[in-house]
């Protein structure tokens, strides 16, 4: 085994450079220097709490991650403005029309479930119209969402389609929001279409993203492929987004996103090279929340493996 001499020896001789450590090794030694690639890092993500081991959720700003739509209603109908926020710690989230704070109270009724904003105004009138806009504050900062709403005759009577899918399944308001002890004046507005007719503890409806397997911190060398594998689960089906130091992936010929039946998402990266190593997340996104998984990759360069096994004297 080799000399705590030796090994103080060979540590003492690593020089840092920006994106790599380069070891310059004893003369004696037949092996030249041999790069070892880190991860490039800006001086943002170089503090201790950049990284977040997988399983773990990271600090964050409020974002919107499906945000407030504009509406157009009919006069009488029900109106749902809603909007998913994803935040830690969890944010404080308010209401204004047009500048002014709003609460729950009469035909309003404000609701947070989770990352779910929601706002429900019930018998729409003239007087409802104008813009409406959700703001969320935690410690870490603040966003904001608008809206506008116009009621006029012609305008929709039904639940508005989601952003994220046309086939979700709407509970009517008294079904959906009404706290315990509540009642309603009157029969609903909003109903079920017949093939949705059916309630949401039979169809698994209004469950929200939960990942059944999450990323793990990967090594791999210059040239090898890389596969980042989940499984998430949520009803309606969660949309999935991958992100690398928290841009956007793009995909290429070498990058690209797979999914399969049950959940199944995967990344692939052909050939990694060193500009692929970062902190990658994967975001899934339903109607009702958003949840998200972190891990670290590494890209090592081509390394020539040092013997450390002694060499018998010369003679």
């Amino acid at each position: 085994s080799p000399s705590p001499h030796l090994l103080e020896a060979l540590l003492s001789g690593f020089l840092r450079s920006k994106d790599t450590i380069i070891p310059f090794l004893p003369e004696s030694s037949p092996q030249g220097p041999c790069p070892l690639t880190l991860l490039p890092m800006s001086p943002a993500e170089s503090s201790d709490d950049s990284y977040v081991s997988a399983g773990e959720e990271p600090l964050e700003a409020p974002v919107f991650e499906i945000p407030l739509q504009n509406v157009v209603a009919a006069p009488g109908s029900d109106v749902l403005l809603k909007c998913i926020i994803t935040a830690n710690p969890l944010p404080q989230v308010s209401w204004q029309k047009d500048g002014s704070a709003l609460r729950s109270d009469g035909r309003l009724l404000i609701r947070a479930e989770g990352e779910r904003h929601t706002l429900l105004l019930r018998e729409a009138r003239a007087a409802d119209a104008g813009s409406y806009t959700a703001t969320a504050t935690n410690e870490l900062g603040q966003a904001s969402c608008a809206a506008v709403l116009a009621v006029r005759p012609g305008g929709s009577t039904s639940p508005f389609s989601s952003p994220i899918t046309s086939d979700e399944e709407y509970l009517s308001p008294p079904e959906e929001f009404p706290e315990p002890g509540e009642t309603w004046p009157h029969t609903p507005t909003m109903k079920l279409s017949p093939s949705q007719n059916r309630r949401s503890s039979d169809t698994g409806s209004k469950a929200p993203p939960t990942f059944k397997v999450s990323l793990m911190d990967q090594s791999v060398r210059e040239g090898q492929d890389v596969t980042m594998s989940i499984r998430v689960l949520g009803e309606p089906k969660p949309v999935v987004s991958w992100l690398r130091n928290r841009q956007p992936v793009r995909p290429d010929q070498r990058r690209f996103a797979e999914e399969a039946e049950g959940g199944l998402c995967r990344l692939r990266i052909l050939a990694a090279e060193r500009a692929d190593a970062g902190f990658y997340t994967c975001k899934a996104v339903n109607e009702y929340g958003a949840r998200q998984c972190e891990a670290r990759l590494e890209v090592r360069g081509e390394c020539l493996t040092l013997s450390m096994n002694p060499r018998p004297p010369a003679l």
